[in-house]
């Protein structure tokens, strides 16, 4: 009968199956007519499907076979299967030419709503566990670019320590050398009267920086390679600790083109050099 496709029937359904689990005795609900409404034993539907499907492909008795697919179009429906149900009322239809009676195209229509609401709702699931891949594989990017951003960024702070350190040391090293001596006395001095350098003494101040500071210029050179020579030279005096008078003395040059040298090398220069190079 129809009746196990009405709504009461999904609920009387949902309620076996919750007592089910209590229980090893079948359980069932019937109606005044004696139709099934629920039962627990789902699994015997599978002998009521074989048979009725052998009645259904018996030749030359449409009423039989339209009786089985109306059978099956009920236990579908009281299974949940609502795409074969209505399957097999869309076979019943064409079996009997017509839906006449009023019962049969309630049973129809209800069959194509619970059709359309399964359609609705694997539709509704895809688009869920469309969202849910989405949102898993969004996560995985979001955590890969932050671990690769947290792995850059404790390289270059690797790489800040390891050039403090080279540049501490090549500190250390130009302490040891005449030129310390020379160009501290010029930066200590209350008197301005001091010859600026020849071009010759320049040069040589600037290869023995060169020799001093090599690791520190290459590495220098490698983020920032648009610093020219002076610039480097310019750089090494002011992190050396030497005033602006005593840059001015050791390059020939006044203490305003110093200042403009300073200027352009901060434009130039970015963090941590910066701040390394006290800029």
């Amino acid at each position: 009968t129809w009746g196990g496709l009405r709504m009461s029937a999904r609920i009387f359904q949902s309620v076996i199956v919750q007592m089910k689990e209590v229980t090893d005795k079948v359980i069932g609900i019937i109606d005044a007519d004696g139709s099934v409404q629920a039962c627990s034993a789902l699994g015997e539907y599978d002998s009521a499907f074989h048979y009725l499907n052998l009645c259904r492909a018996t030749e030359g008795n449409i009423y039989l076979e339209a009786s089985a697919a109306s059978a099956l179009a009920s236990l579908d429906s009281l299974a949940g299967n609502y795409e074969s149900a209505y399957n097999h009322m869309q076979h019943y239809a064409d079996v009997k030419g017509t839906i006449a009676h009023s019962v049969d195209r309630l049973r129809m229509a209800d069959v194509l709503r619970n059709y359309d609401e399964g359609i609705r709702q694997k539709e509704e699931a895809q688009r869920r566990n469309v969202c849910i891949i989405v949102g898993v594989m969004l996560a995985a990017l979001l955590s890969a670019l932050y671990f690769l951003r947290q792995r850059s960024r404790k390289r270059r702070q690797g790489d800040t320590l390891l050039f403090e350190e080279q540049l501490s040391a090549c500190i250390n090293q130009f302490m040891q050398t005449d030129w310390n001596e020379q160009l501290s006395n010029i930066h200590h001095s209350r008197a301005r009267g001091f010859d600026s350098f020849t071009a010759e003494r320049t040069t040589m101040l600037q290869h023995d920086l060169f020799s001093l500071f090599r690791p520190v210029i290459e590495d220098l050179k490698q983020h920032t390679s648009h610093l020219s020579d002076s610039d480097i030279v310019y750089l090494l005096l002011h992190r050396l600790g030497f005033s602006t008078y005593t840059q001015s003395i050791c390059m020939g040059v006044t203490d305003t083109t110093v200042r403009s040298y300073k200027h352009r090398l901060r434009a130039k220069m970015q963090e941590p050099y910066l701040s390394i190079f006290k800029l």
